[in-house]
């Protein structure tokens, strides 16, 4: 009886299901999610949580090949052991020819993005701080091919990726979109770039996956994750006067909890490019306003056991602007302030953003996770009167603070991933996204209008809109691969739209082409929708009456095995938004406007091409890309602002493994903007970094030939300049951690 008991049990334990299981880190002790593990003797794929996690369940207990693969990391191959299933700690290093790719980490793609027809970049954390960027428009203007920066007259950027404005692009950090300013830009001053571990960029049009906005691209934010059991760092980036930046992060990860919070304060004393130029009512303009903001971000992990997670993350932020006026004789006369003084500015914008986002995650099985997440973003702009009730009497406190505009954004966000058919990674998804945006007049102590609503009346506009999408990543061989999909789009104005793409990538002896067709749709911001502004000159106005713009957008790219590459765009929209200048009668001067406009077609085209040498000389390497961005002439007023040729090149050198020596240099041609003809310009950095085991040390001198646009000393629109940038300057940025590491493997 004993003897077949054993026999029984020999059997069971040669036939049981077993889980091969681990965690897969990089060489820093971070998570890595989305890596791809397989077994391809077996036909058996799982991919890593948020936690770096994965498991795979066998059904025959021998020795297998594991292979470990994650897009900027080098391939892993595994030997596993039936006597150990537990595969524990795994580490990737990275690849430093496939890490200038890497795939969105929300994306729905859970494939190795070198494999996929998508060409991405990444920024990792080490190039952030060694490129000395000091804010987010920085690091990309600086390493990313064909994307621009531009001011309007009031002094607020809005990027620009092959001819695509802000609108046009979705902003994600860590998946998640962020709204911003309800005018359709992005606050990029609420970005804290101490907290970014990576910045990955999409070029193109890709709203099958992201869905309106996603025209011209996507920019992911990846805020910095540890599996420490506790860590502390400090930060100071100078940069004067454009910021100076002082910004702590600290956490810690005990058992099954986890738990992240990072705070950043900027300060900037302004400057101003610009002769000294006084209105009537002595009001001092600067290029750049003296400004503060301050940035607070949590993020809270529980693990509710080994398959399953919810996160939490909530973050602050506050900005003021301190404008400032000389007075004049009548308030020496009235209130004894000598006349010149400088004091506040009557009215003072005050900016904040409120984010949360509640995820929860869950691996189903070893081919199937999923994950459903809760957002909601209330960015609000408030006017500060610092004498509402006097005038510049500094011994009465009579401060007001109103409420100018809100926008309120909501979204649900739910996505299956699924690698249960042999050779294909299926995506399924939902989006529900709810969006008001209201805004009223500020009336003074006459009760007349003193800072009118952006829709000339006290209002509130509501949209909405659902989504569901499904995305097909097939492995039809080693050197083949196929992704495909279409998203279904409802707005509760436009009624259906449909997105759908489609992109092959075939390797030829490492040699890799990427083919990419997409159809993409934006639907119109409020402000084109809605917004009056009579009292400019010209005055603009909205349009309630448009449709949603549409584009269809092709991509060909070639890479070869030392990570140069070359790609062609093209892209055709239709009933594109954008600003026309109407003029109901020719004969009357002074009645002409602006209005949003629905423009039956553009065109745009163009090339980026990057080529990588490393190992130039010893320890050497050098980065050049050039881009070039066009379109047919009757097209070409939609590249207001964007220079047709932009050229960038990173010379660096290594000292040994902690000294390294930055020489950066970007340059623009030419290029017209709000009918101001603006010269080529050229601008260099150079840098020295160090590196040692607890603090970082990267010090040079940034625009090092002292470029100012001589533009800015003339009497016709001196502020419409090729470049905000104030000039030479010195700068350093120190970075000071303490870490304990995991004693658990």
């Amino acid at each position: 009886m004993k003897s077949k008991l054993y026999f029984i049990l020999c059997i069971h334990l040669i036939f049981a299901v077993q889980n091969i299981e681990g965690f897969i880190y990089d060489i820093n002790n971070n998570p890595i999610s989305n890596a791809s593990v397989s077994i391809p003797e077996i036909s058996l794929y799982a991919i890593s949580n948020q936690d770096g996690y994965f498991s795979i369940s066998i059904d025959q207990a021998k020795e297998y090949k594991v292979i470990i693969e994650h897009i900027g990391y080098r391939d892993q191959e595994i030997i596993y052991n039936p006597q150990n299933s537990k595969l524990k700690k795994i580490i990737l290093k990275l690849d430093p020819i496939a890490s200038e790719e890497i795939q969105i980490s929300e994306n729905t793609s859970i494939m190795n993005l070198k494999d996929t027809p998508v060409v991405t970049h990444v920024i990792t954390e080490e190039k952030i701080k060694s490129s000395g960027s000091s804010n987010v428009i920085e690091v990309l203007e600086n390493t990313i091919p064909n994307i621009q920066f531009i001011w309007d007259p009031h002094g607020v950027p809005t990027m620009k990726i092959q001819g695509y404005q802000t609108n046009n692009i979705a902003f994600l950090i860590d998946g998640q979109r962020i709204s911003g300013e309800h005018a359709g830009n992005v606050d990029f001053e609420m970005i804290n770039l101490s907290n970014i571990q990576n910045i990955e960029v999409v070029r193109g049009g890709m709203s099958t996956l992201y869905g309106s906005g996603a025209v011209g691209g996507v920019v992911n934010l990846i805020s910095k994750q540890k599996t420490n059991s506790y860590w502390l760092e400090y930060s100071k980036n100078y940069d004067d006067p454009m910021v100076i930046n002082n910004s702590f992060n600290l956490g810690f990860d005990y058992k099954k909890i986890s738990f992240a919070l990072s705070f950043s304060n900027k300060y900037s004393n302004g400057y101003d490019l610009t002769p000294a130029q006084e209105s009537t009512s002595n009001r001092i303009d600067k290029t750049l306003d003296e400004n503060e903001s301050n940035i607070i971000s949590s993020n809270f992990n529980f693990k509710i056991d080994k398959d399953s997670k919810l996160s939490f993350h909530l973050k602050k932020y506050d900005r003021n602007i301190f404008k400032k006026v000389k007075t004049s004789g009548a308030q020496e006369v009235f209130y004894g302030i000598p006349t010149g003084s400088i004091v506040d500015a009557p009215e003072l914008p005050i900016y904040r953003d409120v984010n949360y986002i509640l995820k929860y995650s869950k691996i189903i099985n070893s081919k199937t996770n999923f994950t459903i997440s809760i957002q909601n973003e209330l960015y609000t702009k408030n006017i500060r009167y610092p004498y509402y009730y006097g005038d510049y009497d500094q011994q009465i406190i009579d401060e007001e603070v109103f409420d100018w505009g809100e926008s309120n954004f909501s979204a649900i966000n739910a996505i299956c991933k699924t690698a249960s058919l042999n050779n294909h990674i299926l995506i399924t998804g939902f989006e529900a996204i709810y969006n008001e945006t209201s805004s009223k007049n500020i009336i003074d102590q006459q009760n007349n209008v003193t800072y009118p609503s952006i829709f000339n009346i006290d209002t509130t506009f509501s949209s909405s809109r659902y989504s569901f999408y499904v995305a097909d990543n097939f492995k039809q061989s080693d050197n083949l691969f196929i992704n495909s999909g279409i998203r279904i789009n409802y707005n509760n104005s436009y009624k259906f739209k449909f997105s759908p793409s489609i992109g092959i990538k075939k390797d030829f002896n490492n040699h890799i082409y990427r083919i990419n067709l997409s159809s993409n749709y934006r639907s119109p911001t409020v402000k084109e929708l809605y917004y009056e502004f009579p009292e400019h000159s010209p005055p603009i106005y909205g349009n309630p009456d448009l449709k949603p713009q549409t584009s269809n957008y092709f991509s060909f790219s070639y890479e070869d095995s030392k990570s140069s590459s070359l790609e062609l765009y093209y892209s055709n929209d239709y009933n594109r938004i954008g600003y026309k200048l109407i003029d109901p009668n020719t004969e009357v001067d002074g009645d002409s406007y602006y209005q949003s406009n629905n423009f039956d077609k553009v065109v745009l085209y163009g090339l980026n091409t990057s080529w990588n040498f490393n190992n130039l000389i010893d320890k050497a390497s050098l980065m050049f890309t050039f881009s070039i961005t066009d379109a047919p002439e009757k097209y070409r007023f939609y590249l207001d602002g964007v220079s047709k040729y932009s050229i960038k090149t990173i010379f660096s050198y290594s000292f040994n493994d902690n000294i390294k020596f930055t020489l950066s240099n970007r340059y623009l041609t030419g290029k017209t903007l709000y009918d101001n003809n603006l010269d080529a310009y050229s601008i260099s950095n150079t840098f020295i970094s160090f590196s040692l085991p607890n603090i970082y040390w990267n010090v040079g001198v940034k625009n090092l030939f002292d470029y100012k646009d001589l533009k800015r000393l003339g009497d016709e629109s001196p502020d419409i300049l090729t470049s905000y940038d104030p000039g030479r300057r010195f700068y350093f940025n120190l970075v000071i951690n303490f870490k304990k590491e995991m004693k658990n493997e």
